[in-house]
């Protein structure tokens, strides 16, 4: 899509104004932050929703830098050799066709048919905010029986038309059960049939990981998602190698063709700020509710395996 230089403006507002949030909350620059993600050295499972949105708009925020810099080229060029005469017109950046995914009425479309497609869905909180001309933010959560949930974040730019960073955790009740996204995991093959793409499954009790061949950054991937939620009430197979059938490409997530991988012990934490805005969890929440969503899926603990004494009789 094309973009004029207010347009351009405003999404380096916005998404200026997201990472230095970020920035803040976890004093690391968004260059190094991106560095660390790009190496998959962040992807503990922790803070996946703020590092998903924090990279999505780091990745904006790049492009729409160099949208400005193509932009005042070209205007220096119209103004060298002649005499200065400002334009009252608009610079407007041609764009090419972009990486394919929906425009936005076409992706509004898709997440308001989601329950009518998915009958199962007892209730959704799905909604697309606006944090610029050309960028939303898709976020909130869809619940199945059995106490099943999906929470989702994405950060989608239209004009690169892509998704820039997603994540979608399932959660039963206040139980983790795992979660898609697409931070760069090198060094493990078996992940590499759709990379950056791949699956956290916690039913186990230790965490493996498994590539999400169906998901994509150029194509919705709810209801190939959705489809992956509404089998793991199928028992008795493992959700590694669960196979959906659905209206997007048949598996969502590939068994693995290795010794599952565990968790990397050398995954870095990145400690929150302590700036605590009286909830009790650190979480700077200045961000405008139109801009940003706050990640709010509750934070399982995990059981203490200390046996407990009995009870003193007396």
């Amino acid at each position: 899509m094309d973009l004029t230089i207010t347009q351009v403006l405003d999404d380096l507002r916005t998404a200026d104004e997201i990472v230095r949030r970020f920035e803040r909350r976890y004093w690391l620059s968004s260059a190094d932050f991106f560095t660390l993600y790009q190496q998959g050295l962040l992807d503990d499972g922790g803070r996946t929703e703020d590092y998903a949105l924090w990279a999505g708009f780091h990745l904006i925020n790049v492009d729409r830098e160099a949208a400005l810099g193509t932009l005042s080229t070209q205007r220096v060029r119209q103004l060298r050799g002649q005499t200065l005469a400002l334009d009252p017109r608009e610079p407007v950046l041609k764009a090419g066709p972009g990486a394919g995914f929906l425009n936005r009425a076409e992706y509004e479309t898709v997440i308001g048919a989601l329950p009518k497609a998915f009958p199962a869905i007892t209730k959704t909180t799905l909604r697309m905010r606006n944090s610029g001309a050309p960028t939303a933010i898709v976020d909130g959560e869809l619940f199945f029986p059995s106490g099943l949930r999906l929470r989702i974040i994405e950060a989608i730019d239209y004009k690169a038309g892509r998704i820039q960073a997603y994540a979608y955790t399932l959660w039963r009740g206040e139980n983790k059960l795992g979660w898609f996204d697409s931070t760069p995991l090198t060094g493990e093959p078996h992940l590499a049939e759709n990379f950056p793409h791949h699956y956290h499954d916690l039913s186990t009790g230790d965490e493996q990981r498994a590539s999400a061949p169906a998901l994509s950054f150029t194509h919705p991937n709810l209801p190939a998602v959705i489809n992956f939620c509404l089998l793991l009430d199928q028992p008795p197979v493992s959700p590694v190698s669960r196979v959906a059938t659905g209206p997007l490409p048949p598996m969502v997530v590939a068994p693995p063709q290795a010794p599952p991988s565990k968790s990397t012990t050398g995954a870095l934490h990145l400690p929150v700020a302590a700036q605590s805005n009286g909830n009790g969890h650190g979480h700077d929440h200045a961000l405008d509710q139109d801009v940003i969503v706050e990640q709010d899926a509750p934070q399982p603990l995990a059981p203490d395996p200390t046996p407990q004494p009995p009870p003193d009789p007396a």
